[in-house]
């Protein structure tokens, strides 16, 4: 996309007129701008006199002095609202001289709304008619740019704030207030309003109500279904609306002390957005994005993801025909600049906590399906005769509304069988994962007992044949093996169906809109399908929970196998040291971070052991 530039004319005031000023801009086919020359150069300037300064350019768009801010507003911006609720980023600035109109175009006044509010008021109107779809969530925030220094508008008390790089969010100030629950336009036009008074204006010797730093308005709308589920998708609108400070010489403003520190700041920042901009549609390597706080701000607006439209305010005065040359140039300039606005999703997983919250407000969502359907299904039945009637289709043996009805609930019914397959597929796993528990954790016994048997015997120096509990210990262990692989197998068998029975949900709800024509209808049998998913994983959440305890059990007894086994380790190395030390050897170091194992469990298990430690298994 490239950025869409729309120039704008203001009419000469009556100040102006008085003093004989020459308008000196035309505007030709609501796309040419033809700036005349102005005839004031100087009898001493010989390498300009007898040379024109006449320029003419073409933008997307362009205003004369008699369009009005709702004609700017529906060929400009209003083509941005609808990416915003979808997931784009978008961005609407004015820019220009001081004078020329910025403030005026984006704010407007009481009778005469400007780009702000009629955006506002658009943007609140699309999400009213989306609202029976889907949930929405508007925040807002205010600040302003003044002396190079962030500053909360809604928060004037506050310090100054920091601009920050987010990978995900990109550009964003740390600590800005942010005022959600907005529901219409009004509210963050008083919000706006609020704001305002505690943006610096002063008066100059070129603007009466002179804008001394730039204001920047960000509404973020957050979309998501309406339907709840348990991964939920959200779609991330910025929309941000930039009044800048207008430039202005020292000259025509007659500025002193603070007011000239104050412009010395504004030119400053808009140098830079300049060079940025000429940078950007040179196509070069580096943008000094980093020279200011307002291209900071506006890196994503000017090069990134972001859909952007810039409106460039003119004066039409003969006196101001530098700063109306150099805003046509830079807007000329701006207009070749590309960006790359991708769609903001972000998805949102549910805790399982939330399930029976999730599965409530499907049910309310059904009902309230349930409802409509009760009232439009008799207008719809009429209809349908009285289509029947004029068709000549007496003879059918089977109306429409029958033959509706019956695909409804033939899918219904075929659903209902995917669900009661998939719940008896989904009992039967976990029937096997606890028979697998069950075994595991008798085969953890049989491995604790025979590992405390032969820690024992390494003492023992005498050979004596495996008592006939260790024998049988053994056998145990060998069949709780051969029990274990083929419980494996059973379950890989299950699994396979498993996912065999989803792919036939799958396919059942891809088929549903060609079954089912009515809207509402598909609508209540998606809910339906959608509660049953919910149903199956609050079960199997249910289950896990249930199966928590043998897994610790089975953990604890490995651990304790694993003691025993390290415990035989130490005593047949002591044996070996003791023989060493007999022969009169020296003994070998210890390695390094050798760990001791305590001859008691830390830790009580949480069953007892099969074989608990000291019992003599030779005992009858």
């Amino acid at each position: 996309h490239h950025i869409q530039v729309a120039v704008r004319c203001r009419p000469l005031h009556n100040h102006e007129i008085q003093a004989g000023v020459r308008p000196i801009i035309r505007v030709v086919d609501n796309r040419n701008v033809i700036l005349e020359d102005p005839q004031t150069t100087a009898a001493d300037d010989y390498l300009r006199i007898n040379k024109s300064k006449e320029r003419r350019y073409c933008f997307e768009h362009a205003f004369s002095e008699f369009a009005p801010t709702q004609q700017v507003f529906e060929r400009s911006v209003q083509g941005l609202i609808d990416g915003v609720l979808q997931g784009f980023n978008a961005t609407v600035f004015a820019y220009g001289a001081t004078g020329a109109g910025k403030t005026h175009t984006m704010l407007g006044r009481p009778d005469s709304p400007g780009v702000m509010m009629l955006t506002l008021l658009d943007l609140f109107s699309q999400v009213a008619t989306q609202r029976e779809e889907r949930n929405f969530e508007v925040k807002c925030s205010f600040l302003e740019v003044y002396n190079e220094q962030v500053r909360d508008l809604l928060r004037p008390d506050a310090d100054y704030l920091d601009i920050r790089e987010d990978p995900v969010k990109g550009m964003c100030v740390a600590g800005i207030s942010e005022v959600g629950g907005l529901e219409s336009a009004k509210e963050i036009m008083a919000l706006l309003h609020q704001g305002n008074k505690n943006r610096t204006t002063e008066s100059t010797g070129a603007n009466v109500t002179s804008s001394r730093s730039h204001a920047v308005l960000q509404v973020v709308v957050e979309q998501r279904d309406k339907t709840a589920g348990i991964v939920s998708q959200v779609n991330l609108g910025k929309l941000s609306m930039i009044d800048l400070a207008g430039s202005e010489r020292a000259s025509q403003t007659n500025n002193k002390g603070m007011r000239m520190i104050e412009g010395a700041n504004i030119n400053r920042s808009l140098l830079a957005l300049g060079n940025c901009i000429t940078a950007l549609s040179s196509a070069v390597a580096f943008v000094p994005y980093r020279d200011s706080k307002m291209t900071r701000l506006l890196k994503d607006s000017l090069g990134g993801n972001c859909r952007t439209a810039m409106i460039a305010n003119v004066s039409p005065s003969h006196l101001n025909y530098e700063d109306t040359h150099n805003t046509l140039k830079y807007a000329k300039r701006a207009s070749n600049i590309k960006t790359k606005a991708v769609k903001n999703i972000v998805r949102e997983h549910s805790h399982v906590s939330k399930y029976t919250e999730i599965i409530k407000e499907l049910r309310g969502e059904i009902s309230q399906l349930k409802s409509k359907l009760l009232e439009e299904l008799p207008a719809l039945s009429t209809e349908l005769e009285m289509s029947a009637h004029e068709a000549d289709m007496e003879s059918t043996p089977i109306t429409q509304s029958g033959a509706v009805d019956a695909h409804c609930a033939q899918w219904k019914q075929e659903l209902m069988q995917n669900f009661e397959e998939r719940v008896n597929l989904k009992r039967r796993l976990i029937d096997l994962a606890n028979q697998a528990q069950g075994q595991q954790v008798q085969k953890s016994h049989a491995q604790v007992g025979i590992a405390q048997w032969e820690s024992e015997q390494v003492h023992n120096l005498a050979v004596k044949d495996t008592p006939v509990k260790i024998k049988d210990l053994q056998e145990k262990l060998r069949s709780l093996k051969t029990e274990l692989a083929r419980t494996e197998v059973t379950t890989s068998e299950l699994e396979q169906q498993l996912r065999d029975n989803h792919q036939r949900m799958e396919r059942l709800q891809a088929e549903l809109p060609s079954r089912v024509q009515n809207k509402d209808m598909r609508a209540f049998l998606g809910l339906v399908s959608r509660i049953y998913v919910m149903e199956v994983e609050n079960m199997d959440m249910k289950e896990i929970n249930d199966v928590t305890s043998p897994l610790l059990q089975q953990k604890d007894l490995e651990a304790e196998a694993l003691r025993l086994q390290i415990q035989m380790r130490d005593r047949i190395i002591e044996d070996q040291n003791q023989l060493l030390l007999d022969g009169g050897a020296e003994l070998l170091p210890w390695p390094e971070g050798w760990l001791d194992v305590a001859e008691q469990p830390v830790r009580h298990l949480t069953s007892p052991l099969l074989f608990p430690l000291g019992e003599d298994l030779d005992a009858p």
